[in-house]
């Protein structure tokens, strides 16, 4: 089944032709999109400890761009000058699980590969400057309008101002440009800069993607094996050393530490533990379910007589298969599953929901229910009745 966000494209049209390859504009693509997020709710979440927020200000004399970090005090918004600046909320349907909904529009693509709903509100001028992502982004208009402008030559790490935590470019020159209403979405792949600025006061809706780095799969990898590798090799000499110029880092010595390297990154199990936690985890968690302990006894009686279960969007899952079945990782933490069981888990996964008659195939193994109970005990499950 197609998306009906992509307008006439087919989801392997879009794949094929747009996907991390070049932007494209979808005019309406959620028609009549409405929304009740209000800058007053955004503003509450800002408020919060535990909640990623930002404002930037654009000041007409230098320094011109100014990001401050939450969280916020009211105050702070009420010092705020009348025009050019944008209020940014990041996780949004974590901390708000009634707009994780949102997010099933771009189900065409892998859910392991979302990242978050970042809201930003801006009254009328405000941006966040012409930026460069390293990310595919969605950006849905959801309130006023935004004009957006692009670039879509290849953004050099010099390019960009120095001393501000934003990635705003020194010289930008726009392409193509457009003015969104609410429903339309703009998707930009990783590397296009773009330069949004509110027309009037605005809220637009940025659904991210996930994309690690080499670095970051580096660390994730280093950490895997310095605790699952017990037989951890160490440095030997080449048969031959120089006999002189002893300060010398000779090449056969030099040779010996890559291949070193080489082989620590050769573990193919290892690595793929390494990947599935690092997508899996949770990383800062907000305020998730708030559900009354029960004993396990407790919760598998009241699991078994649920309509369904629902994971909060907080939880971050996602399965691997193999000739056992699959490997579950929820939160980091993975677990094995075969036969029907692995058939309730990949629904699981798939939908963030389960119905009643999968729900008994994992009643009957404890391991897994095990794995239900302490979500719940997390709150990252929810039992509907």
């Amino acid at each position: 089944m197609n998306s009906p966000i992509l307008g006439q494209l087919t989801n392997a049209q879009f794949i094929a032709q747009y996907w991390q390859k070049k932007p494209l504009l979808i005019r309406q693509a959620i028609k009549d999109f409405q929304t009740d997020l209000s800058a007053e709710i955004l503003a509450g979440l800002a408020l919060e400890d535990n909640v990623r927020s930002r404002i930037v200000i654009e000041h007409e004399q230098e320094p011109k761009w100014e990001c401050q970090f939450g969280p916020f005090a009211e105050e702070d918004f009420d010092q705020l000058p009348d025009s050019s600046w944008t209020l940014l909320v990041q996780d949004v349907e974590k901390h708000l699980p009634e707009y994780a909904g949102i997010l099933d529009n771009f189900s065409f693509l892998p859910r392991w590969r979302v990242d978050d709903l970042m809201v930003s509100y801006a009254v009328d001028g405000g941006s966040v400057g012409p930026h460069t992502d390293n990310y595919d982004v969605f950006l849905l208009q959801a309130q006023g309008q935004r004009q957006w402008q692009i670039q879509a030559d290849n953004i050099q790490p010099e390019a960009l101002l120095d001393d501000i935590d934003l990635r705003i470019l020194r010289d930008f020159h726009a392409e193509q440009q457009w003015t969104l209403n609410p429903g339309d979405i703009l998707y930009l792949p990783p590397g296009v800069a773009h330069h949004g600025t509110a027309v009037g006061d605005c809220m637009t809706f940025s659904i991210g993607f996930r994309a690690p780095s080499q670095v970051e799969l580096l660390q994730v990898y280093a950490d895997q094996i310095s605790t699952t590798t017990s037989n951890v090799e160490h440095y030997k000499d080449p048969s031959e050393l120089p006999l002189t110029n002893k300060g010398e880092l000779d090449a056969a010595s030099l040779g010996q530490f890559r291949q070193l390297l080489r082989d620590a990154v050769n573990d193919d199990e290892a690595m793929t533990q390494a990947i599935a936690r690092l997508l899996t985890d949770p990383a800062e968690t907000p305020s998730l379910y708030d559900n009354e302990a029960h004993s396990l006894e407790a919760f598998t009686s009241q699991l078994g007589s649920a309509t369904a279960i629902s994971l909060h969007p907080a939880v971050r899952s996602l399965y691997i298969r193999d000739e056992n079945g699959l490997l579950w990782f929820v939160n980091s933490v993975d677990y094995q599953a075969s036969g029907e069981a692995a058939e309730a888990i990949m629904q699981l996964v798939d939908d963030y929901r389960l119905p009643p008659e999968d729900i008994q195939v994992l009643l009957e193994h404890q391991h897994l229910l095990l794995a239900l109970f302490q979500l719940y005990q997390d709150g990252g499950l929810k039992l509907v009745f």
